[in-house]
């Protein structure tokens, strides 16, 4: 064959995986690509790389600062929904048995001192359609709850 012809390995690796990103609709831009047109959204979405980064740091802290105090989380395949205090419990045992996540691009109906957010998140080799309700006190984005 003539060298022409052969592909470094890595750009054909590379090829695949984006065909395959294409044909499974999997992939998503990143949260840190998201260009927000209001200080708002910008605001709403520091909350959630915030979010992203506690996690994945596996710091229950950073979590829970993020949390409105009457927050109503949803958990567990069951989607069965929790107090915040009850969330805080179980949250330092959760972080440090699920994989790593990653936010996409966020779709943020704003409302007042209401938001919702609608994103995708990866989760391991999972992904799935997370809906933040978020409220705002003072400038400053909580989350009240999330379903999936």
């Amino acid at each position: 064959m003539h060298e022409s012809f052969l592909i470094d390995p890595r750009a054909w690796r590379f090829y695949v995986e984006l065909r395959i990103c294409k044909v499974r609709s999997w992939c998503i831009a990143p949260l840190t690509s998201y260009e927000p047109d209001s200080a708002e959204k910008q605001s709403v979405k520091q909350m959630l790389l915030d979010f992203e980064r506690g996690v994945n740091e596996r710091s229950a802290d950073k979590v829970a600062a993020l949390l409105h105090p009457n927050a109503r989380i949803m958990i567990g395949n069951e989607r069965t929904v929790v107090s915040r205090d009850d969330y805080l419990r179980i949250l330092p045992q959760r972080l440090l048995e699920s994989p790593a996540v990653g936010l996409g691009t966020p779709k943020i109906a704003l409302n007042g001192n209401k938001a919702d957010v609608r994103i995708y998140m990866t989760r391991g080799d999972a992904k799935l359609l997370m809906v933040f309700h978020l409220e705002s006190d003072a400038g400053r984005w909580q989350i009240e709850s999330w379903e999936y």
